[in-house]
């Protein structure tokens, strides 16, 4: 649109000088000074194009992340009786009898929607806290308490 109209422009224009014109010489800086401003007015509009850059958000995808979960026990438990995972590679994995304070740390690469998991039970009760962190902060903390039987999951789907 912007170059009909100049383009409009500068042929109205230049039937309006053409006539005015007489000579050769005035032709020549006539067509000197009218080629200089279309090379600006083309510099210009191109010049004005905004830079494309990498895109370094964090929700683009595939993206490689550092994962670690954790399960504590504020109420003082030193075991439990189970732990549930999801490792790096989406399977789950079942762990009997682990001790408390529990951590797992790895790497991975994520599309988006893939779903992290950590979930403990306790058969004796007591207060559990799972935790997600993704590249070291927190995603997701869950906390649960209970007489006889604990059972908290905490889970984190990449958006």
């Amino acid at each position: 649109m912007v170059f009909f109209c100049l383009n409009e422009l500068l042929a109205f224009n230049l039937d309006w000088h053409f006539k005015k014109l007489k000579t050769k010489k005035s032709m020549k800086k006539f067509k000197l000074l009218l080629s200089l401003s279309l090379i600006l007015v083309v510099t210009f509009l191109f010049s004005c194009k905004k830079d494309e850059t990498t895109p370094t958000d964090q929700n683009t995808y595939p993206r490689k992340v550092s994962v670690e979960y954790r399960i504590t026990s504020p109420s003082g438990l030193i075991s439990l009786y189970s732990i549930v995972r999801r490792n790096a590679t989406g399977a789950t994995e079942l762990f009997s009898n682990q001790a408390l304070p529990y951590s797992y740390k790895f790497d991975m690469t994520v599309n988006q929607f893939d779903a992290l998991l950590i979930s403990g039970t306790s058969n004796t009760g007591g207060t559990i806290e799972c935790e997600i962190l993704v590249d070291g902060k927190s995603v997701d903390k869950k906390s649960g308490s209970g007489n006889t039987l604990t059972d908290i999951s905490s889970t984190y789907v990449f958006q």
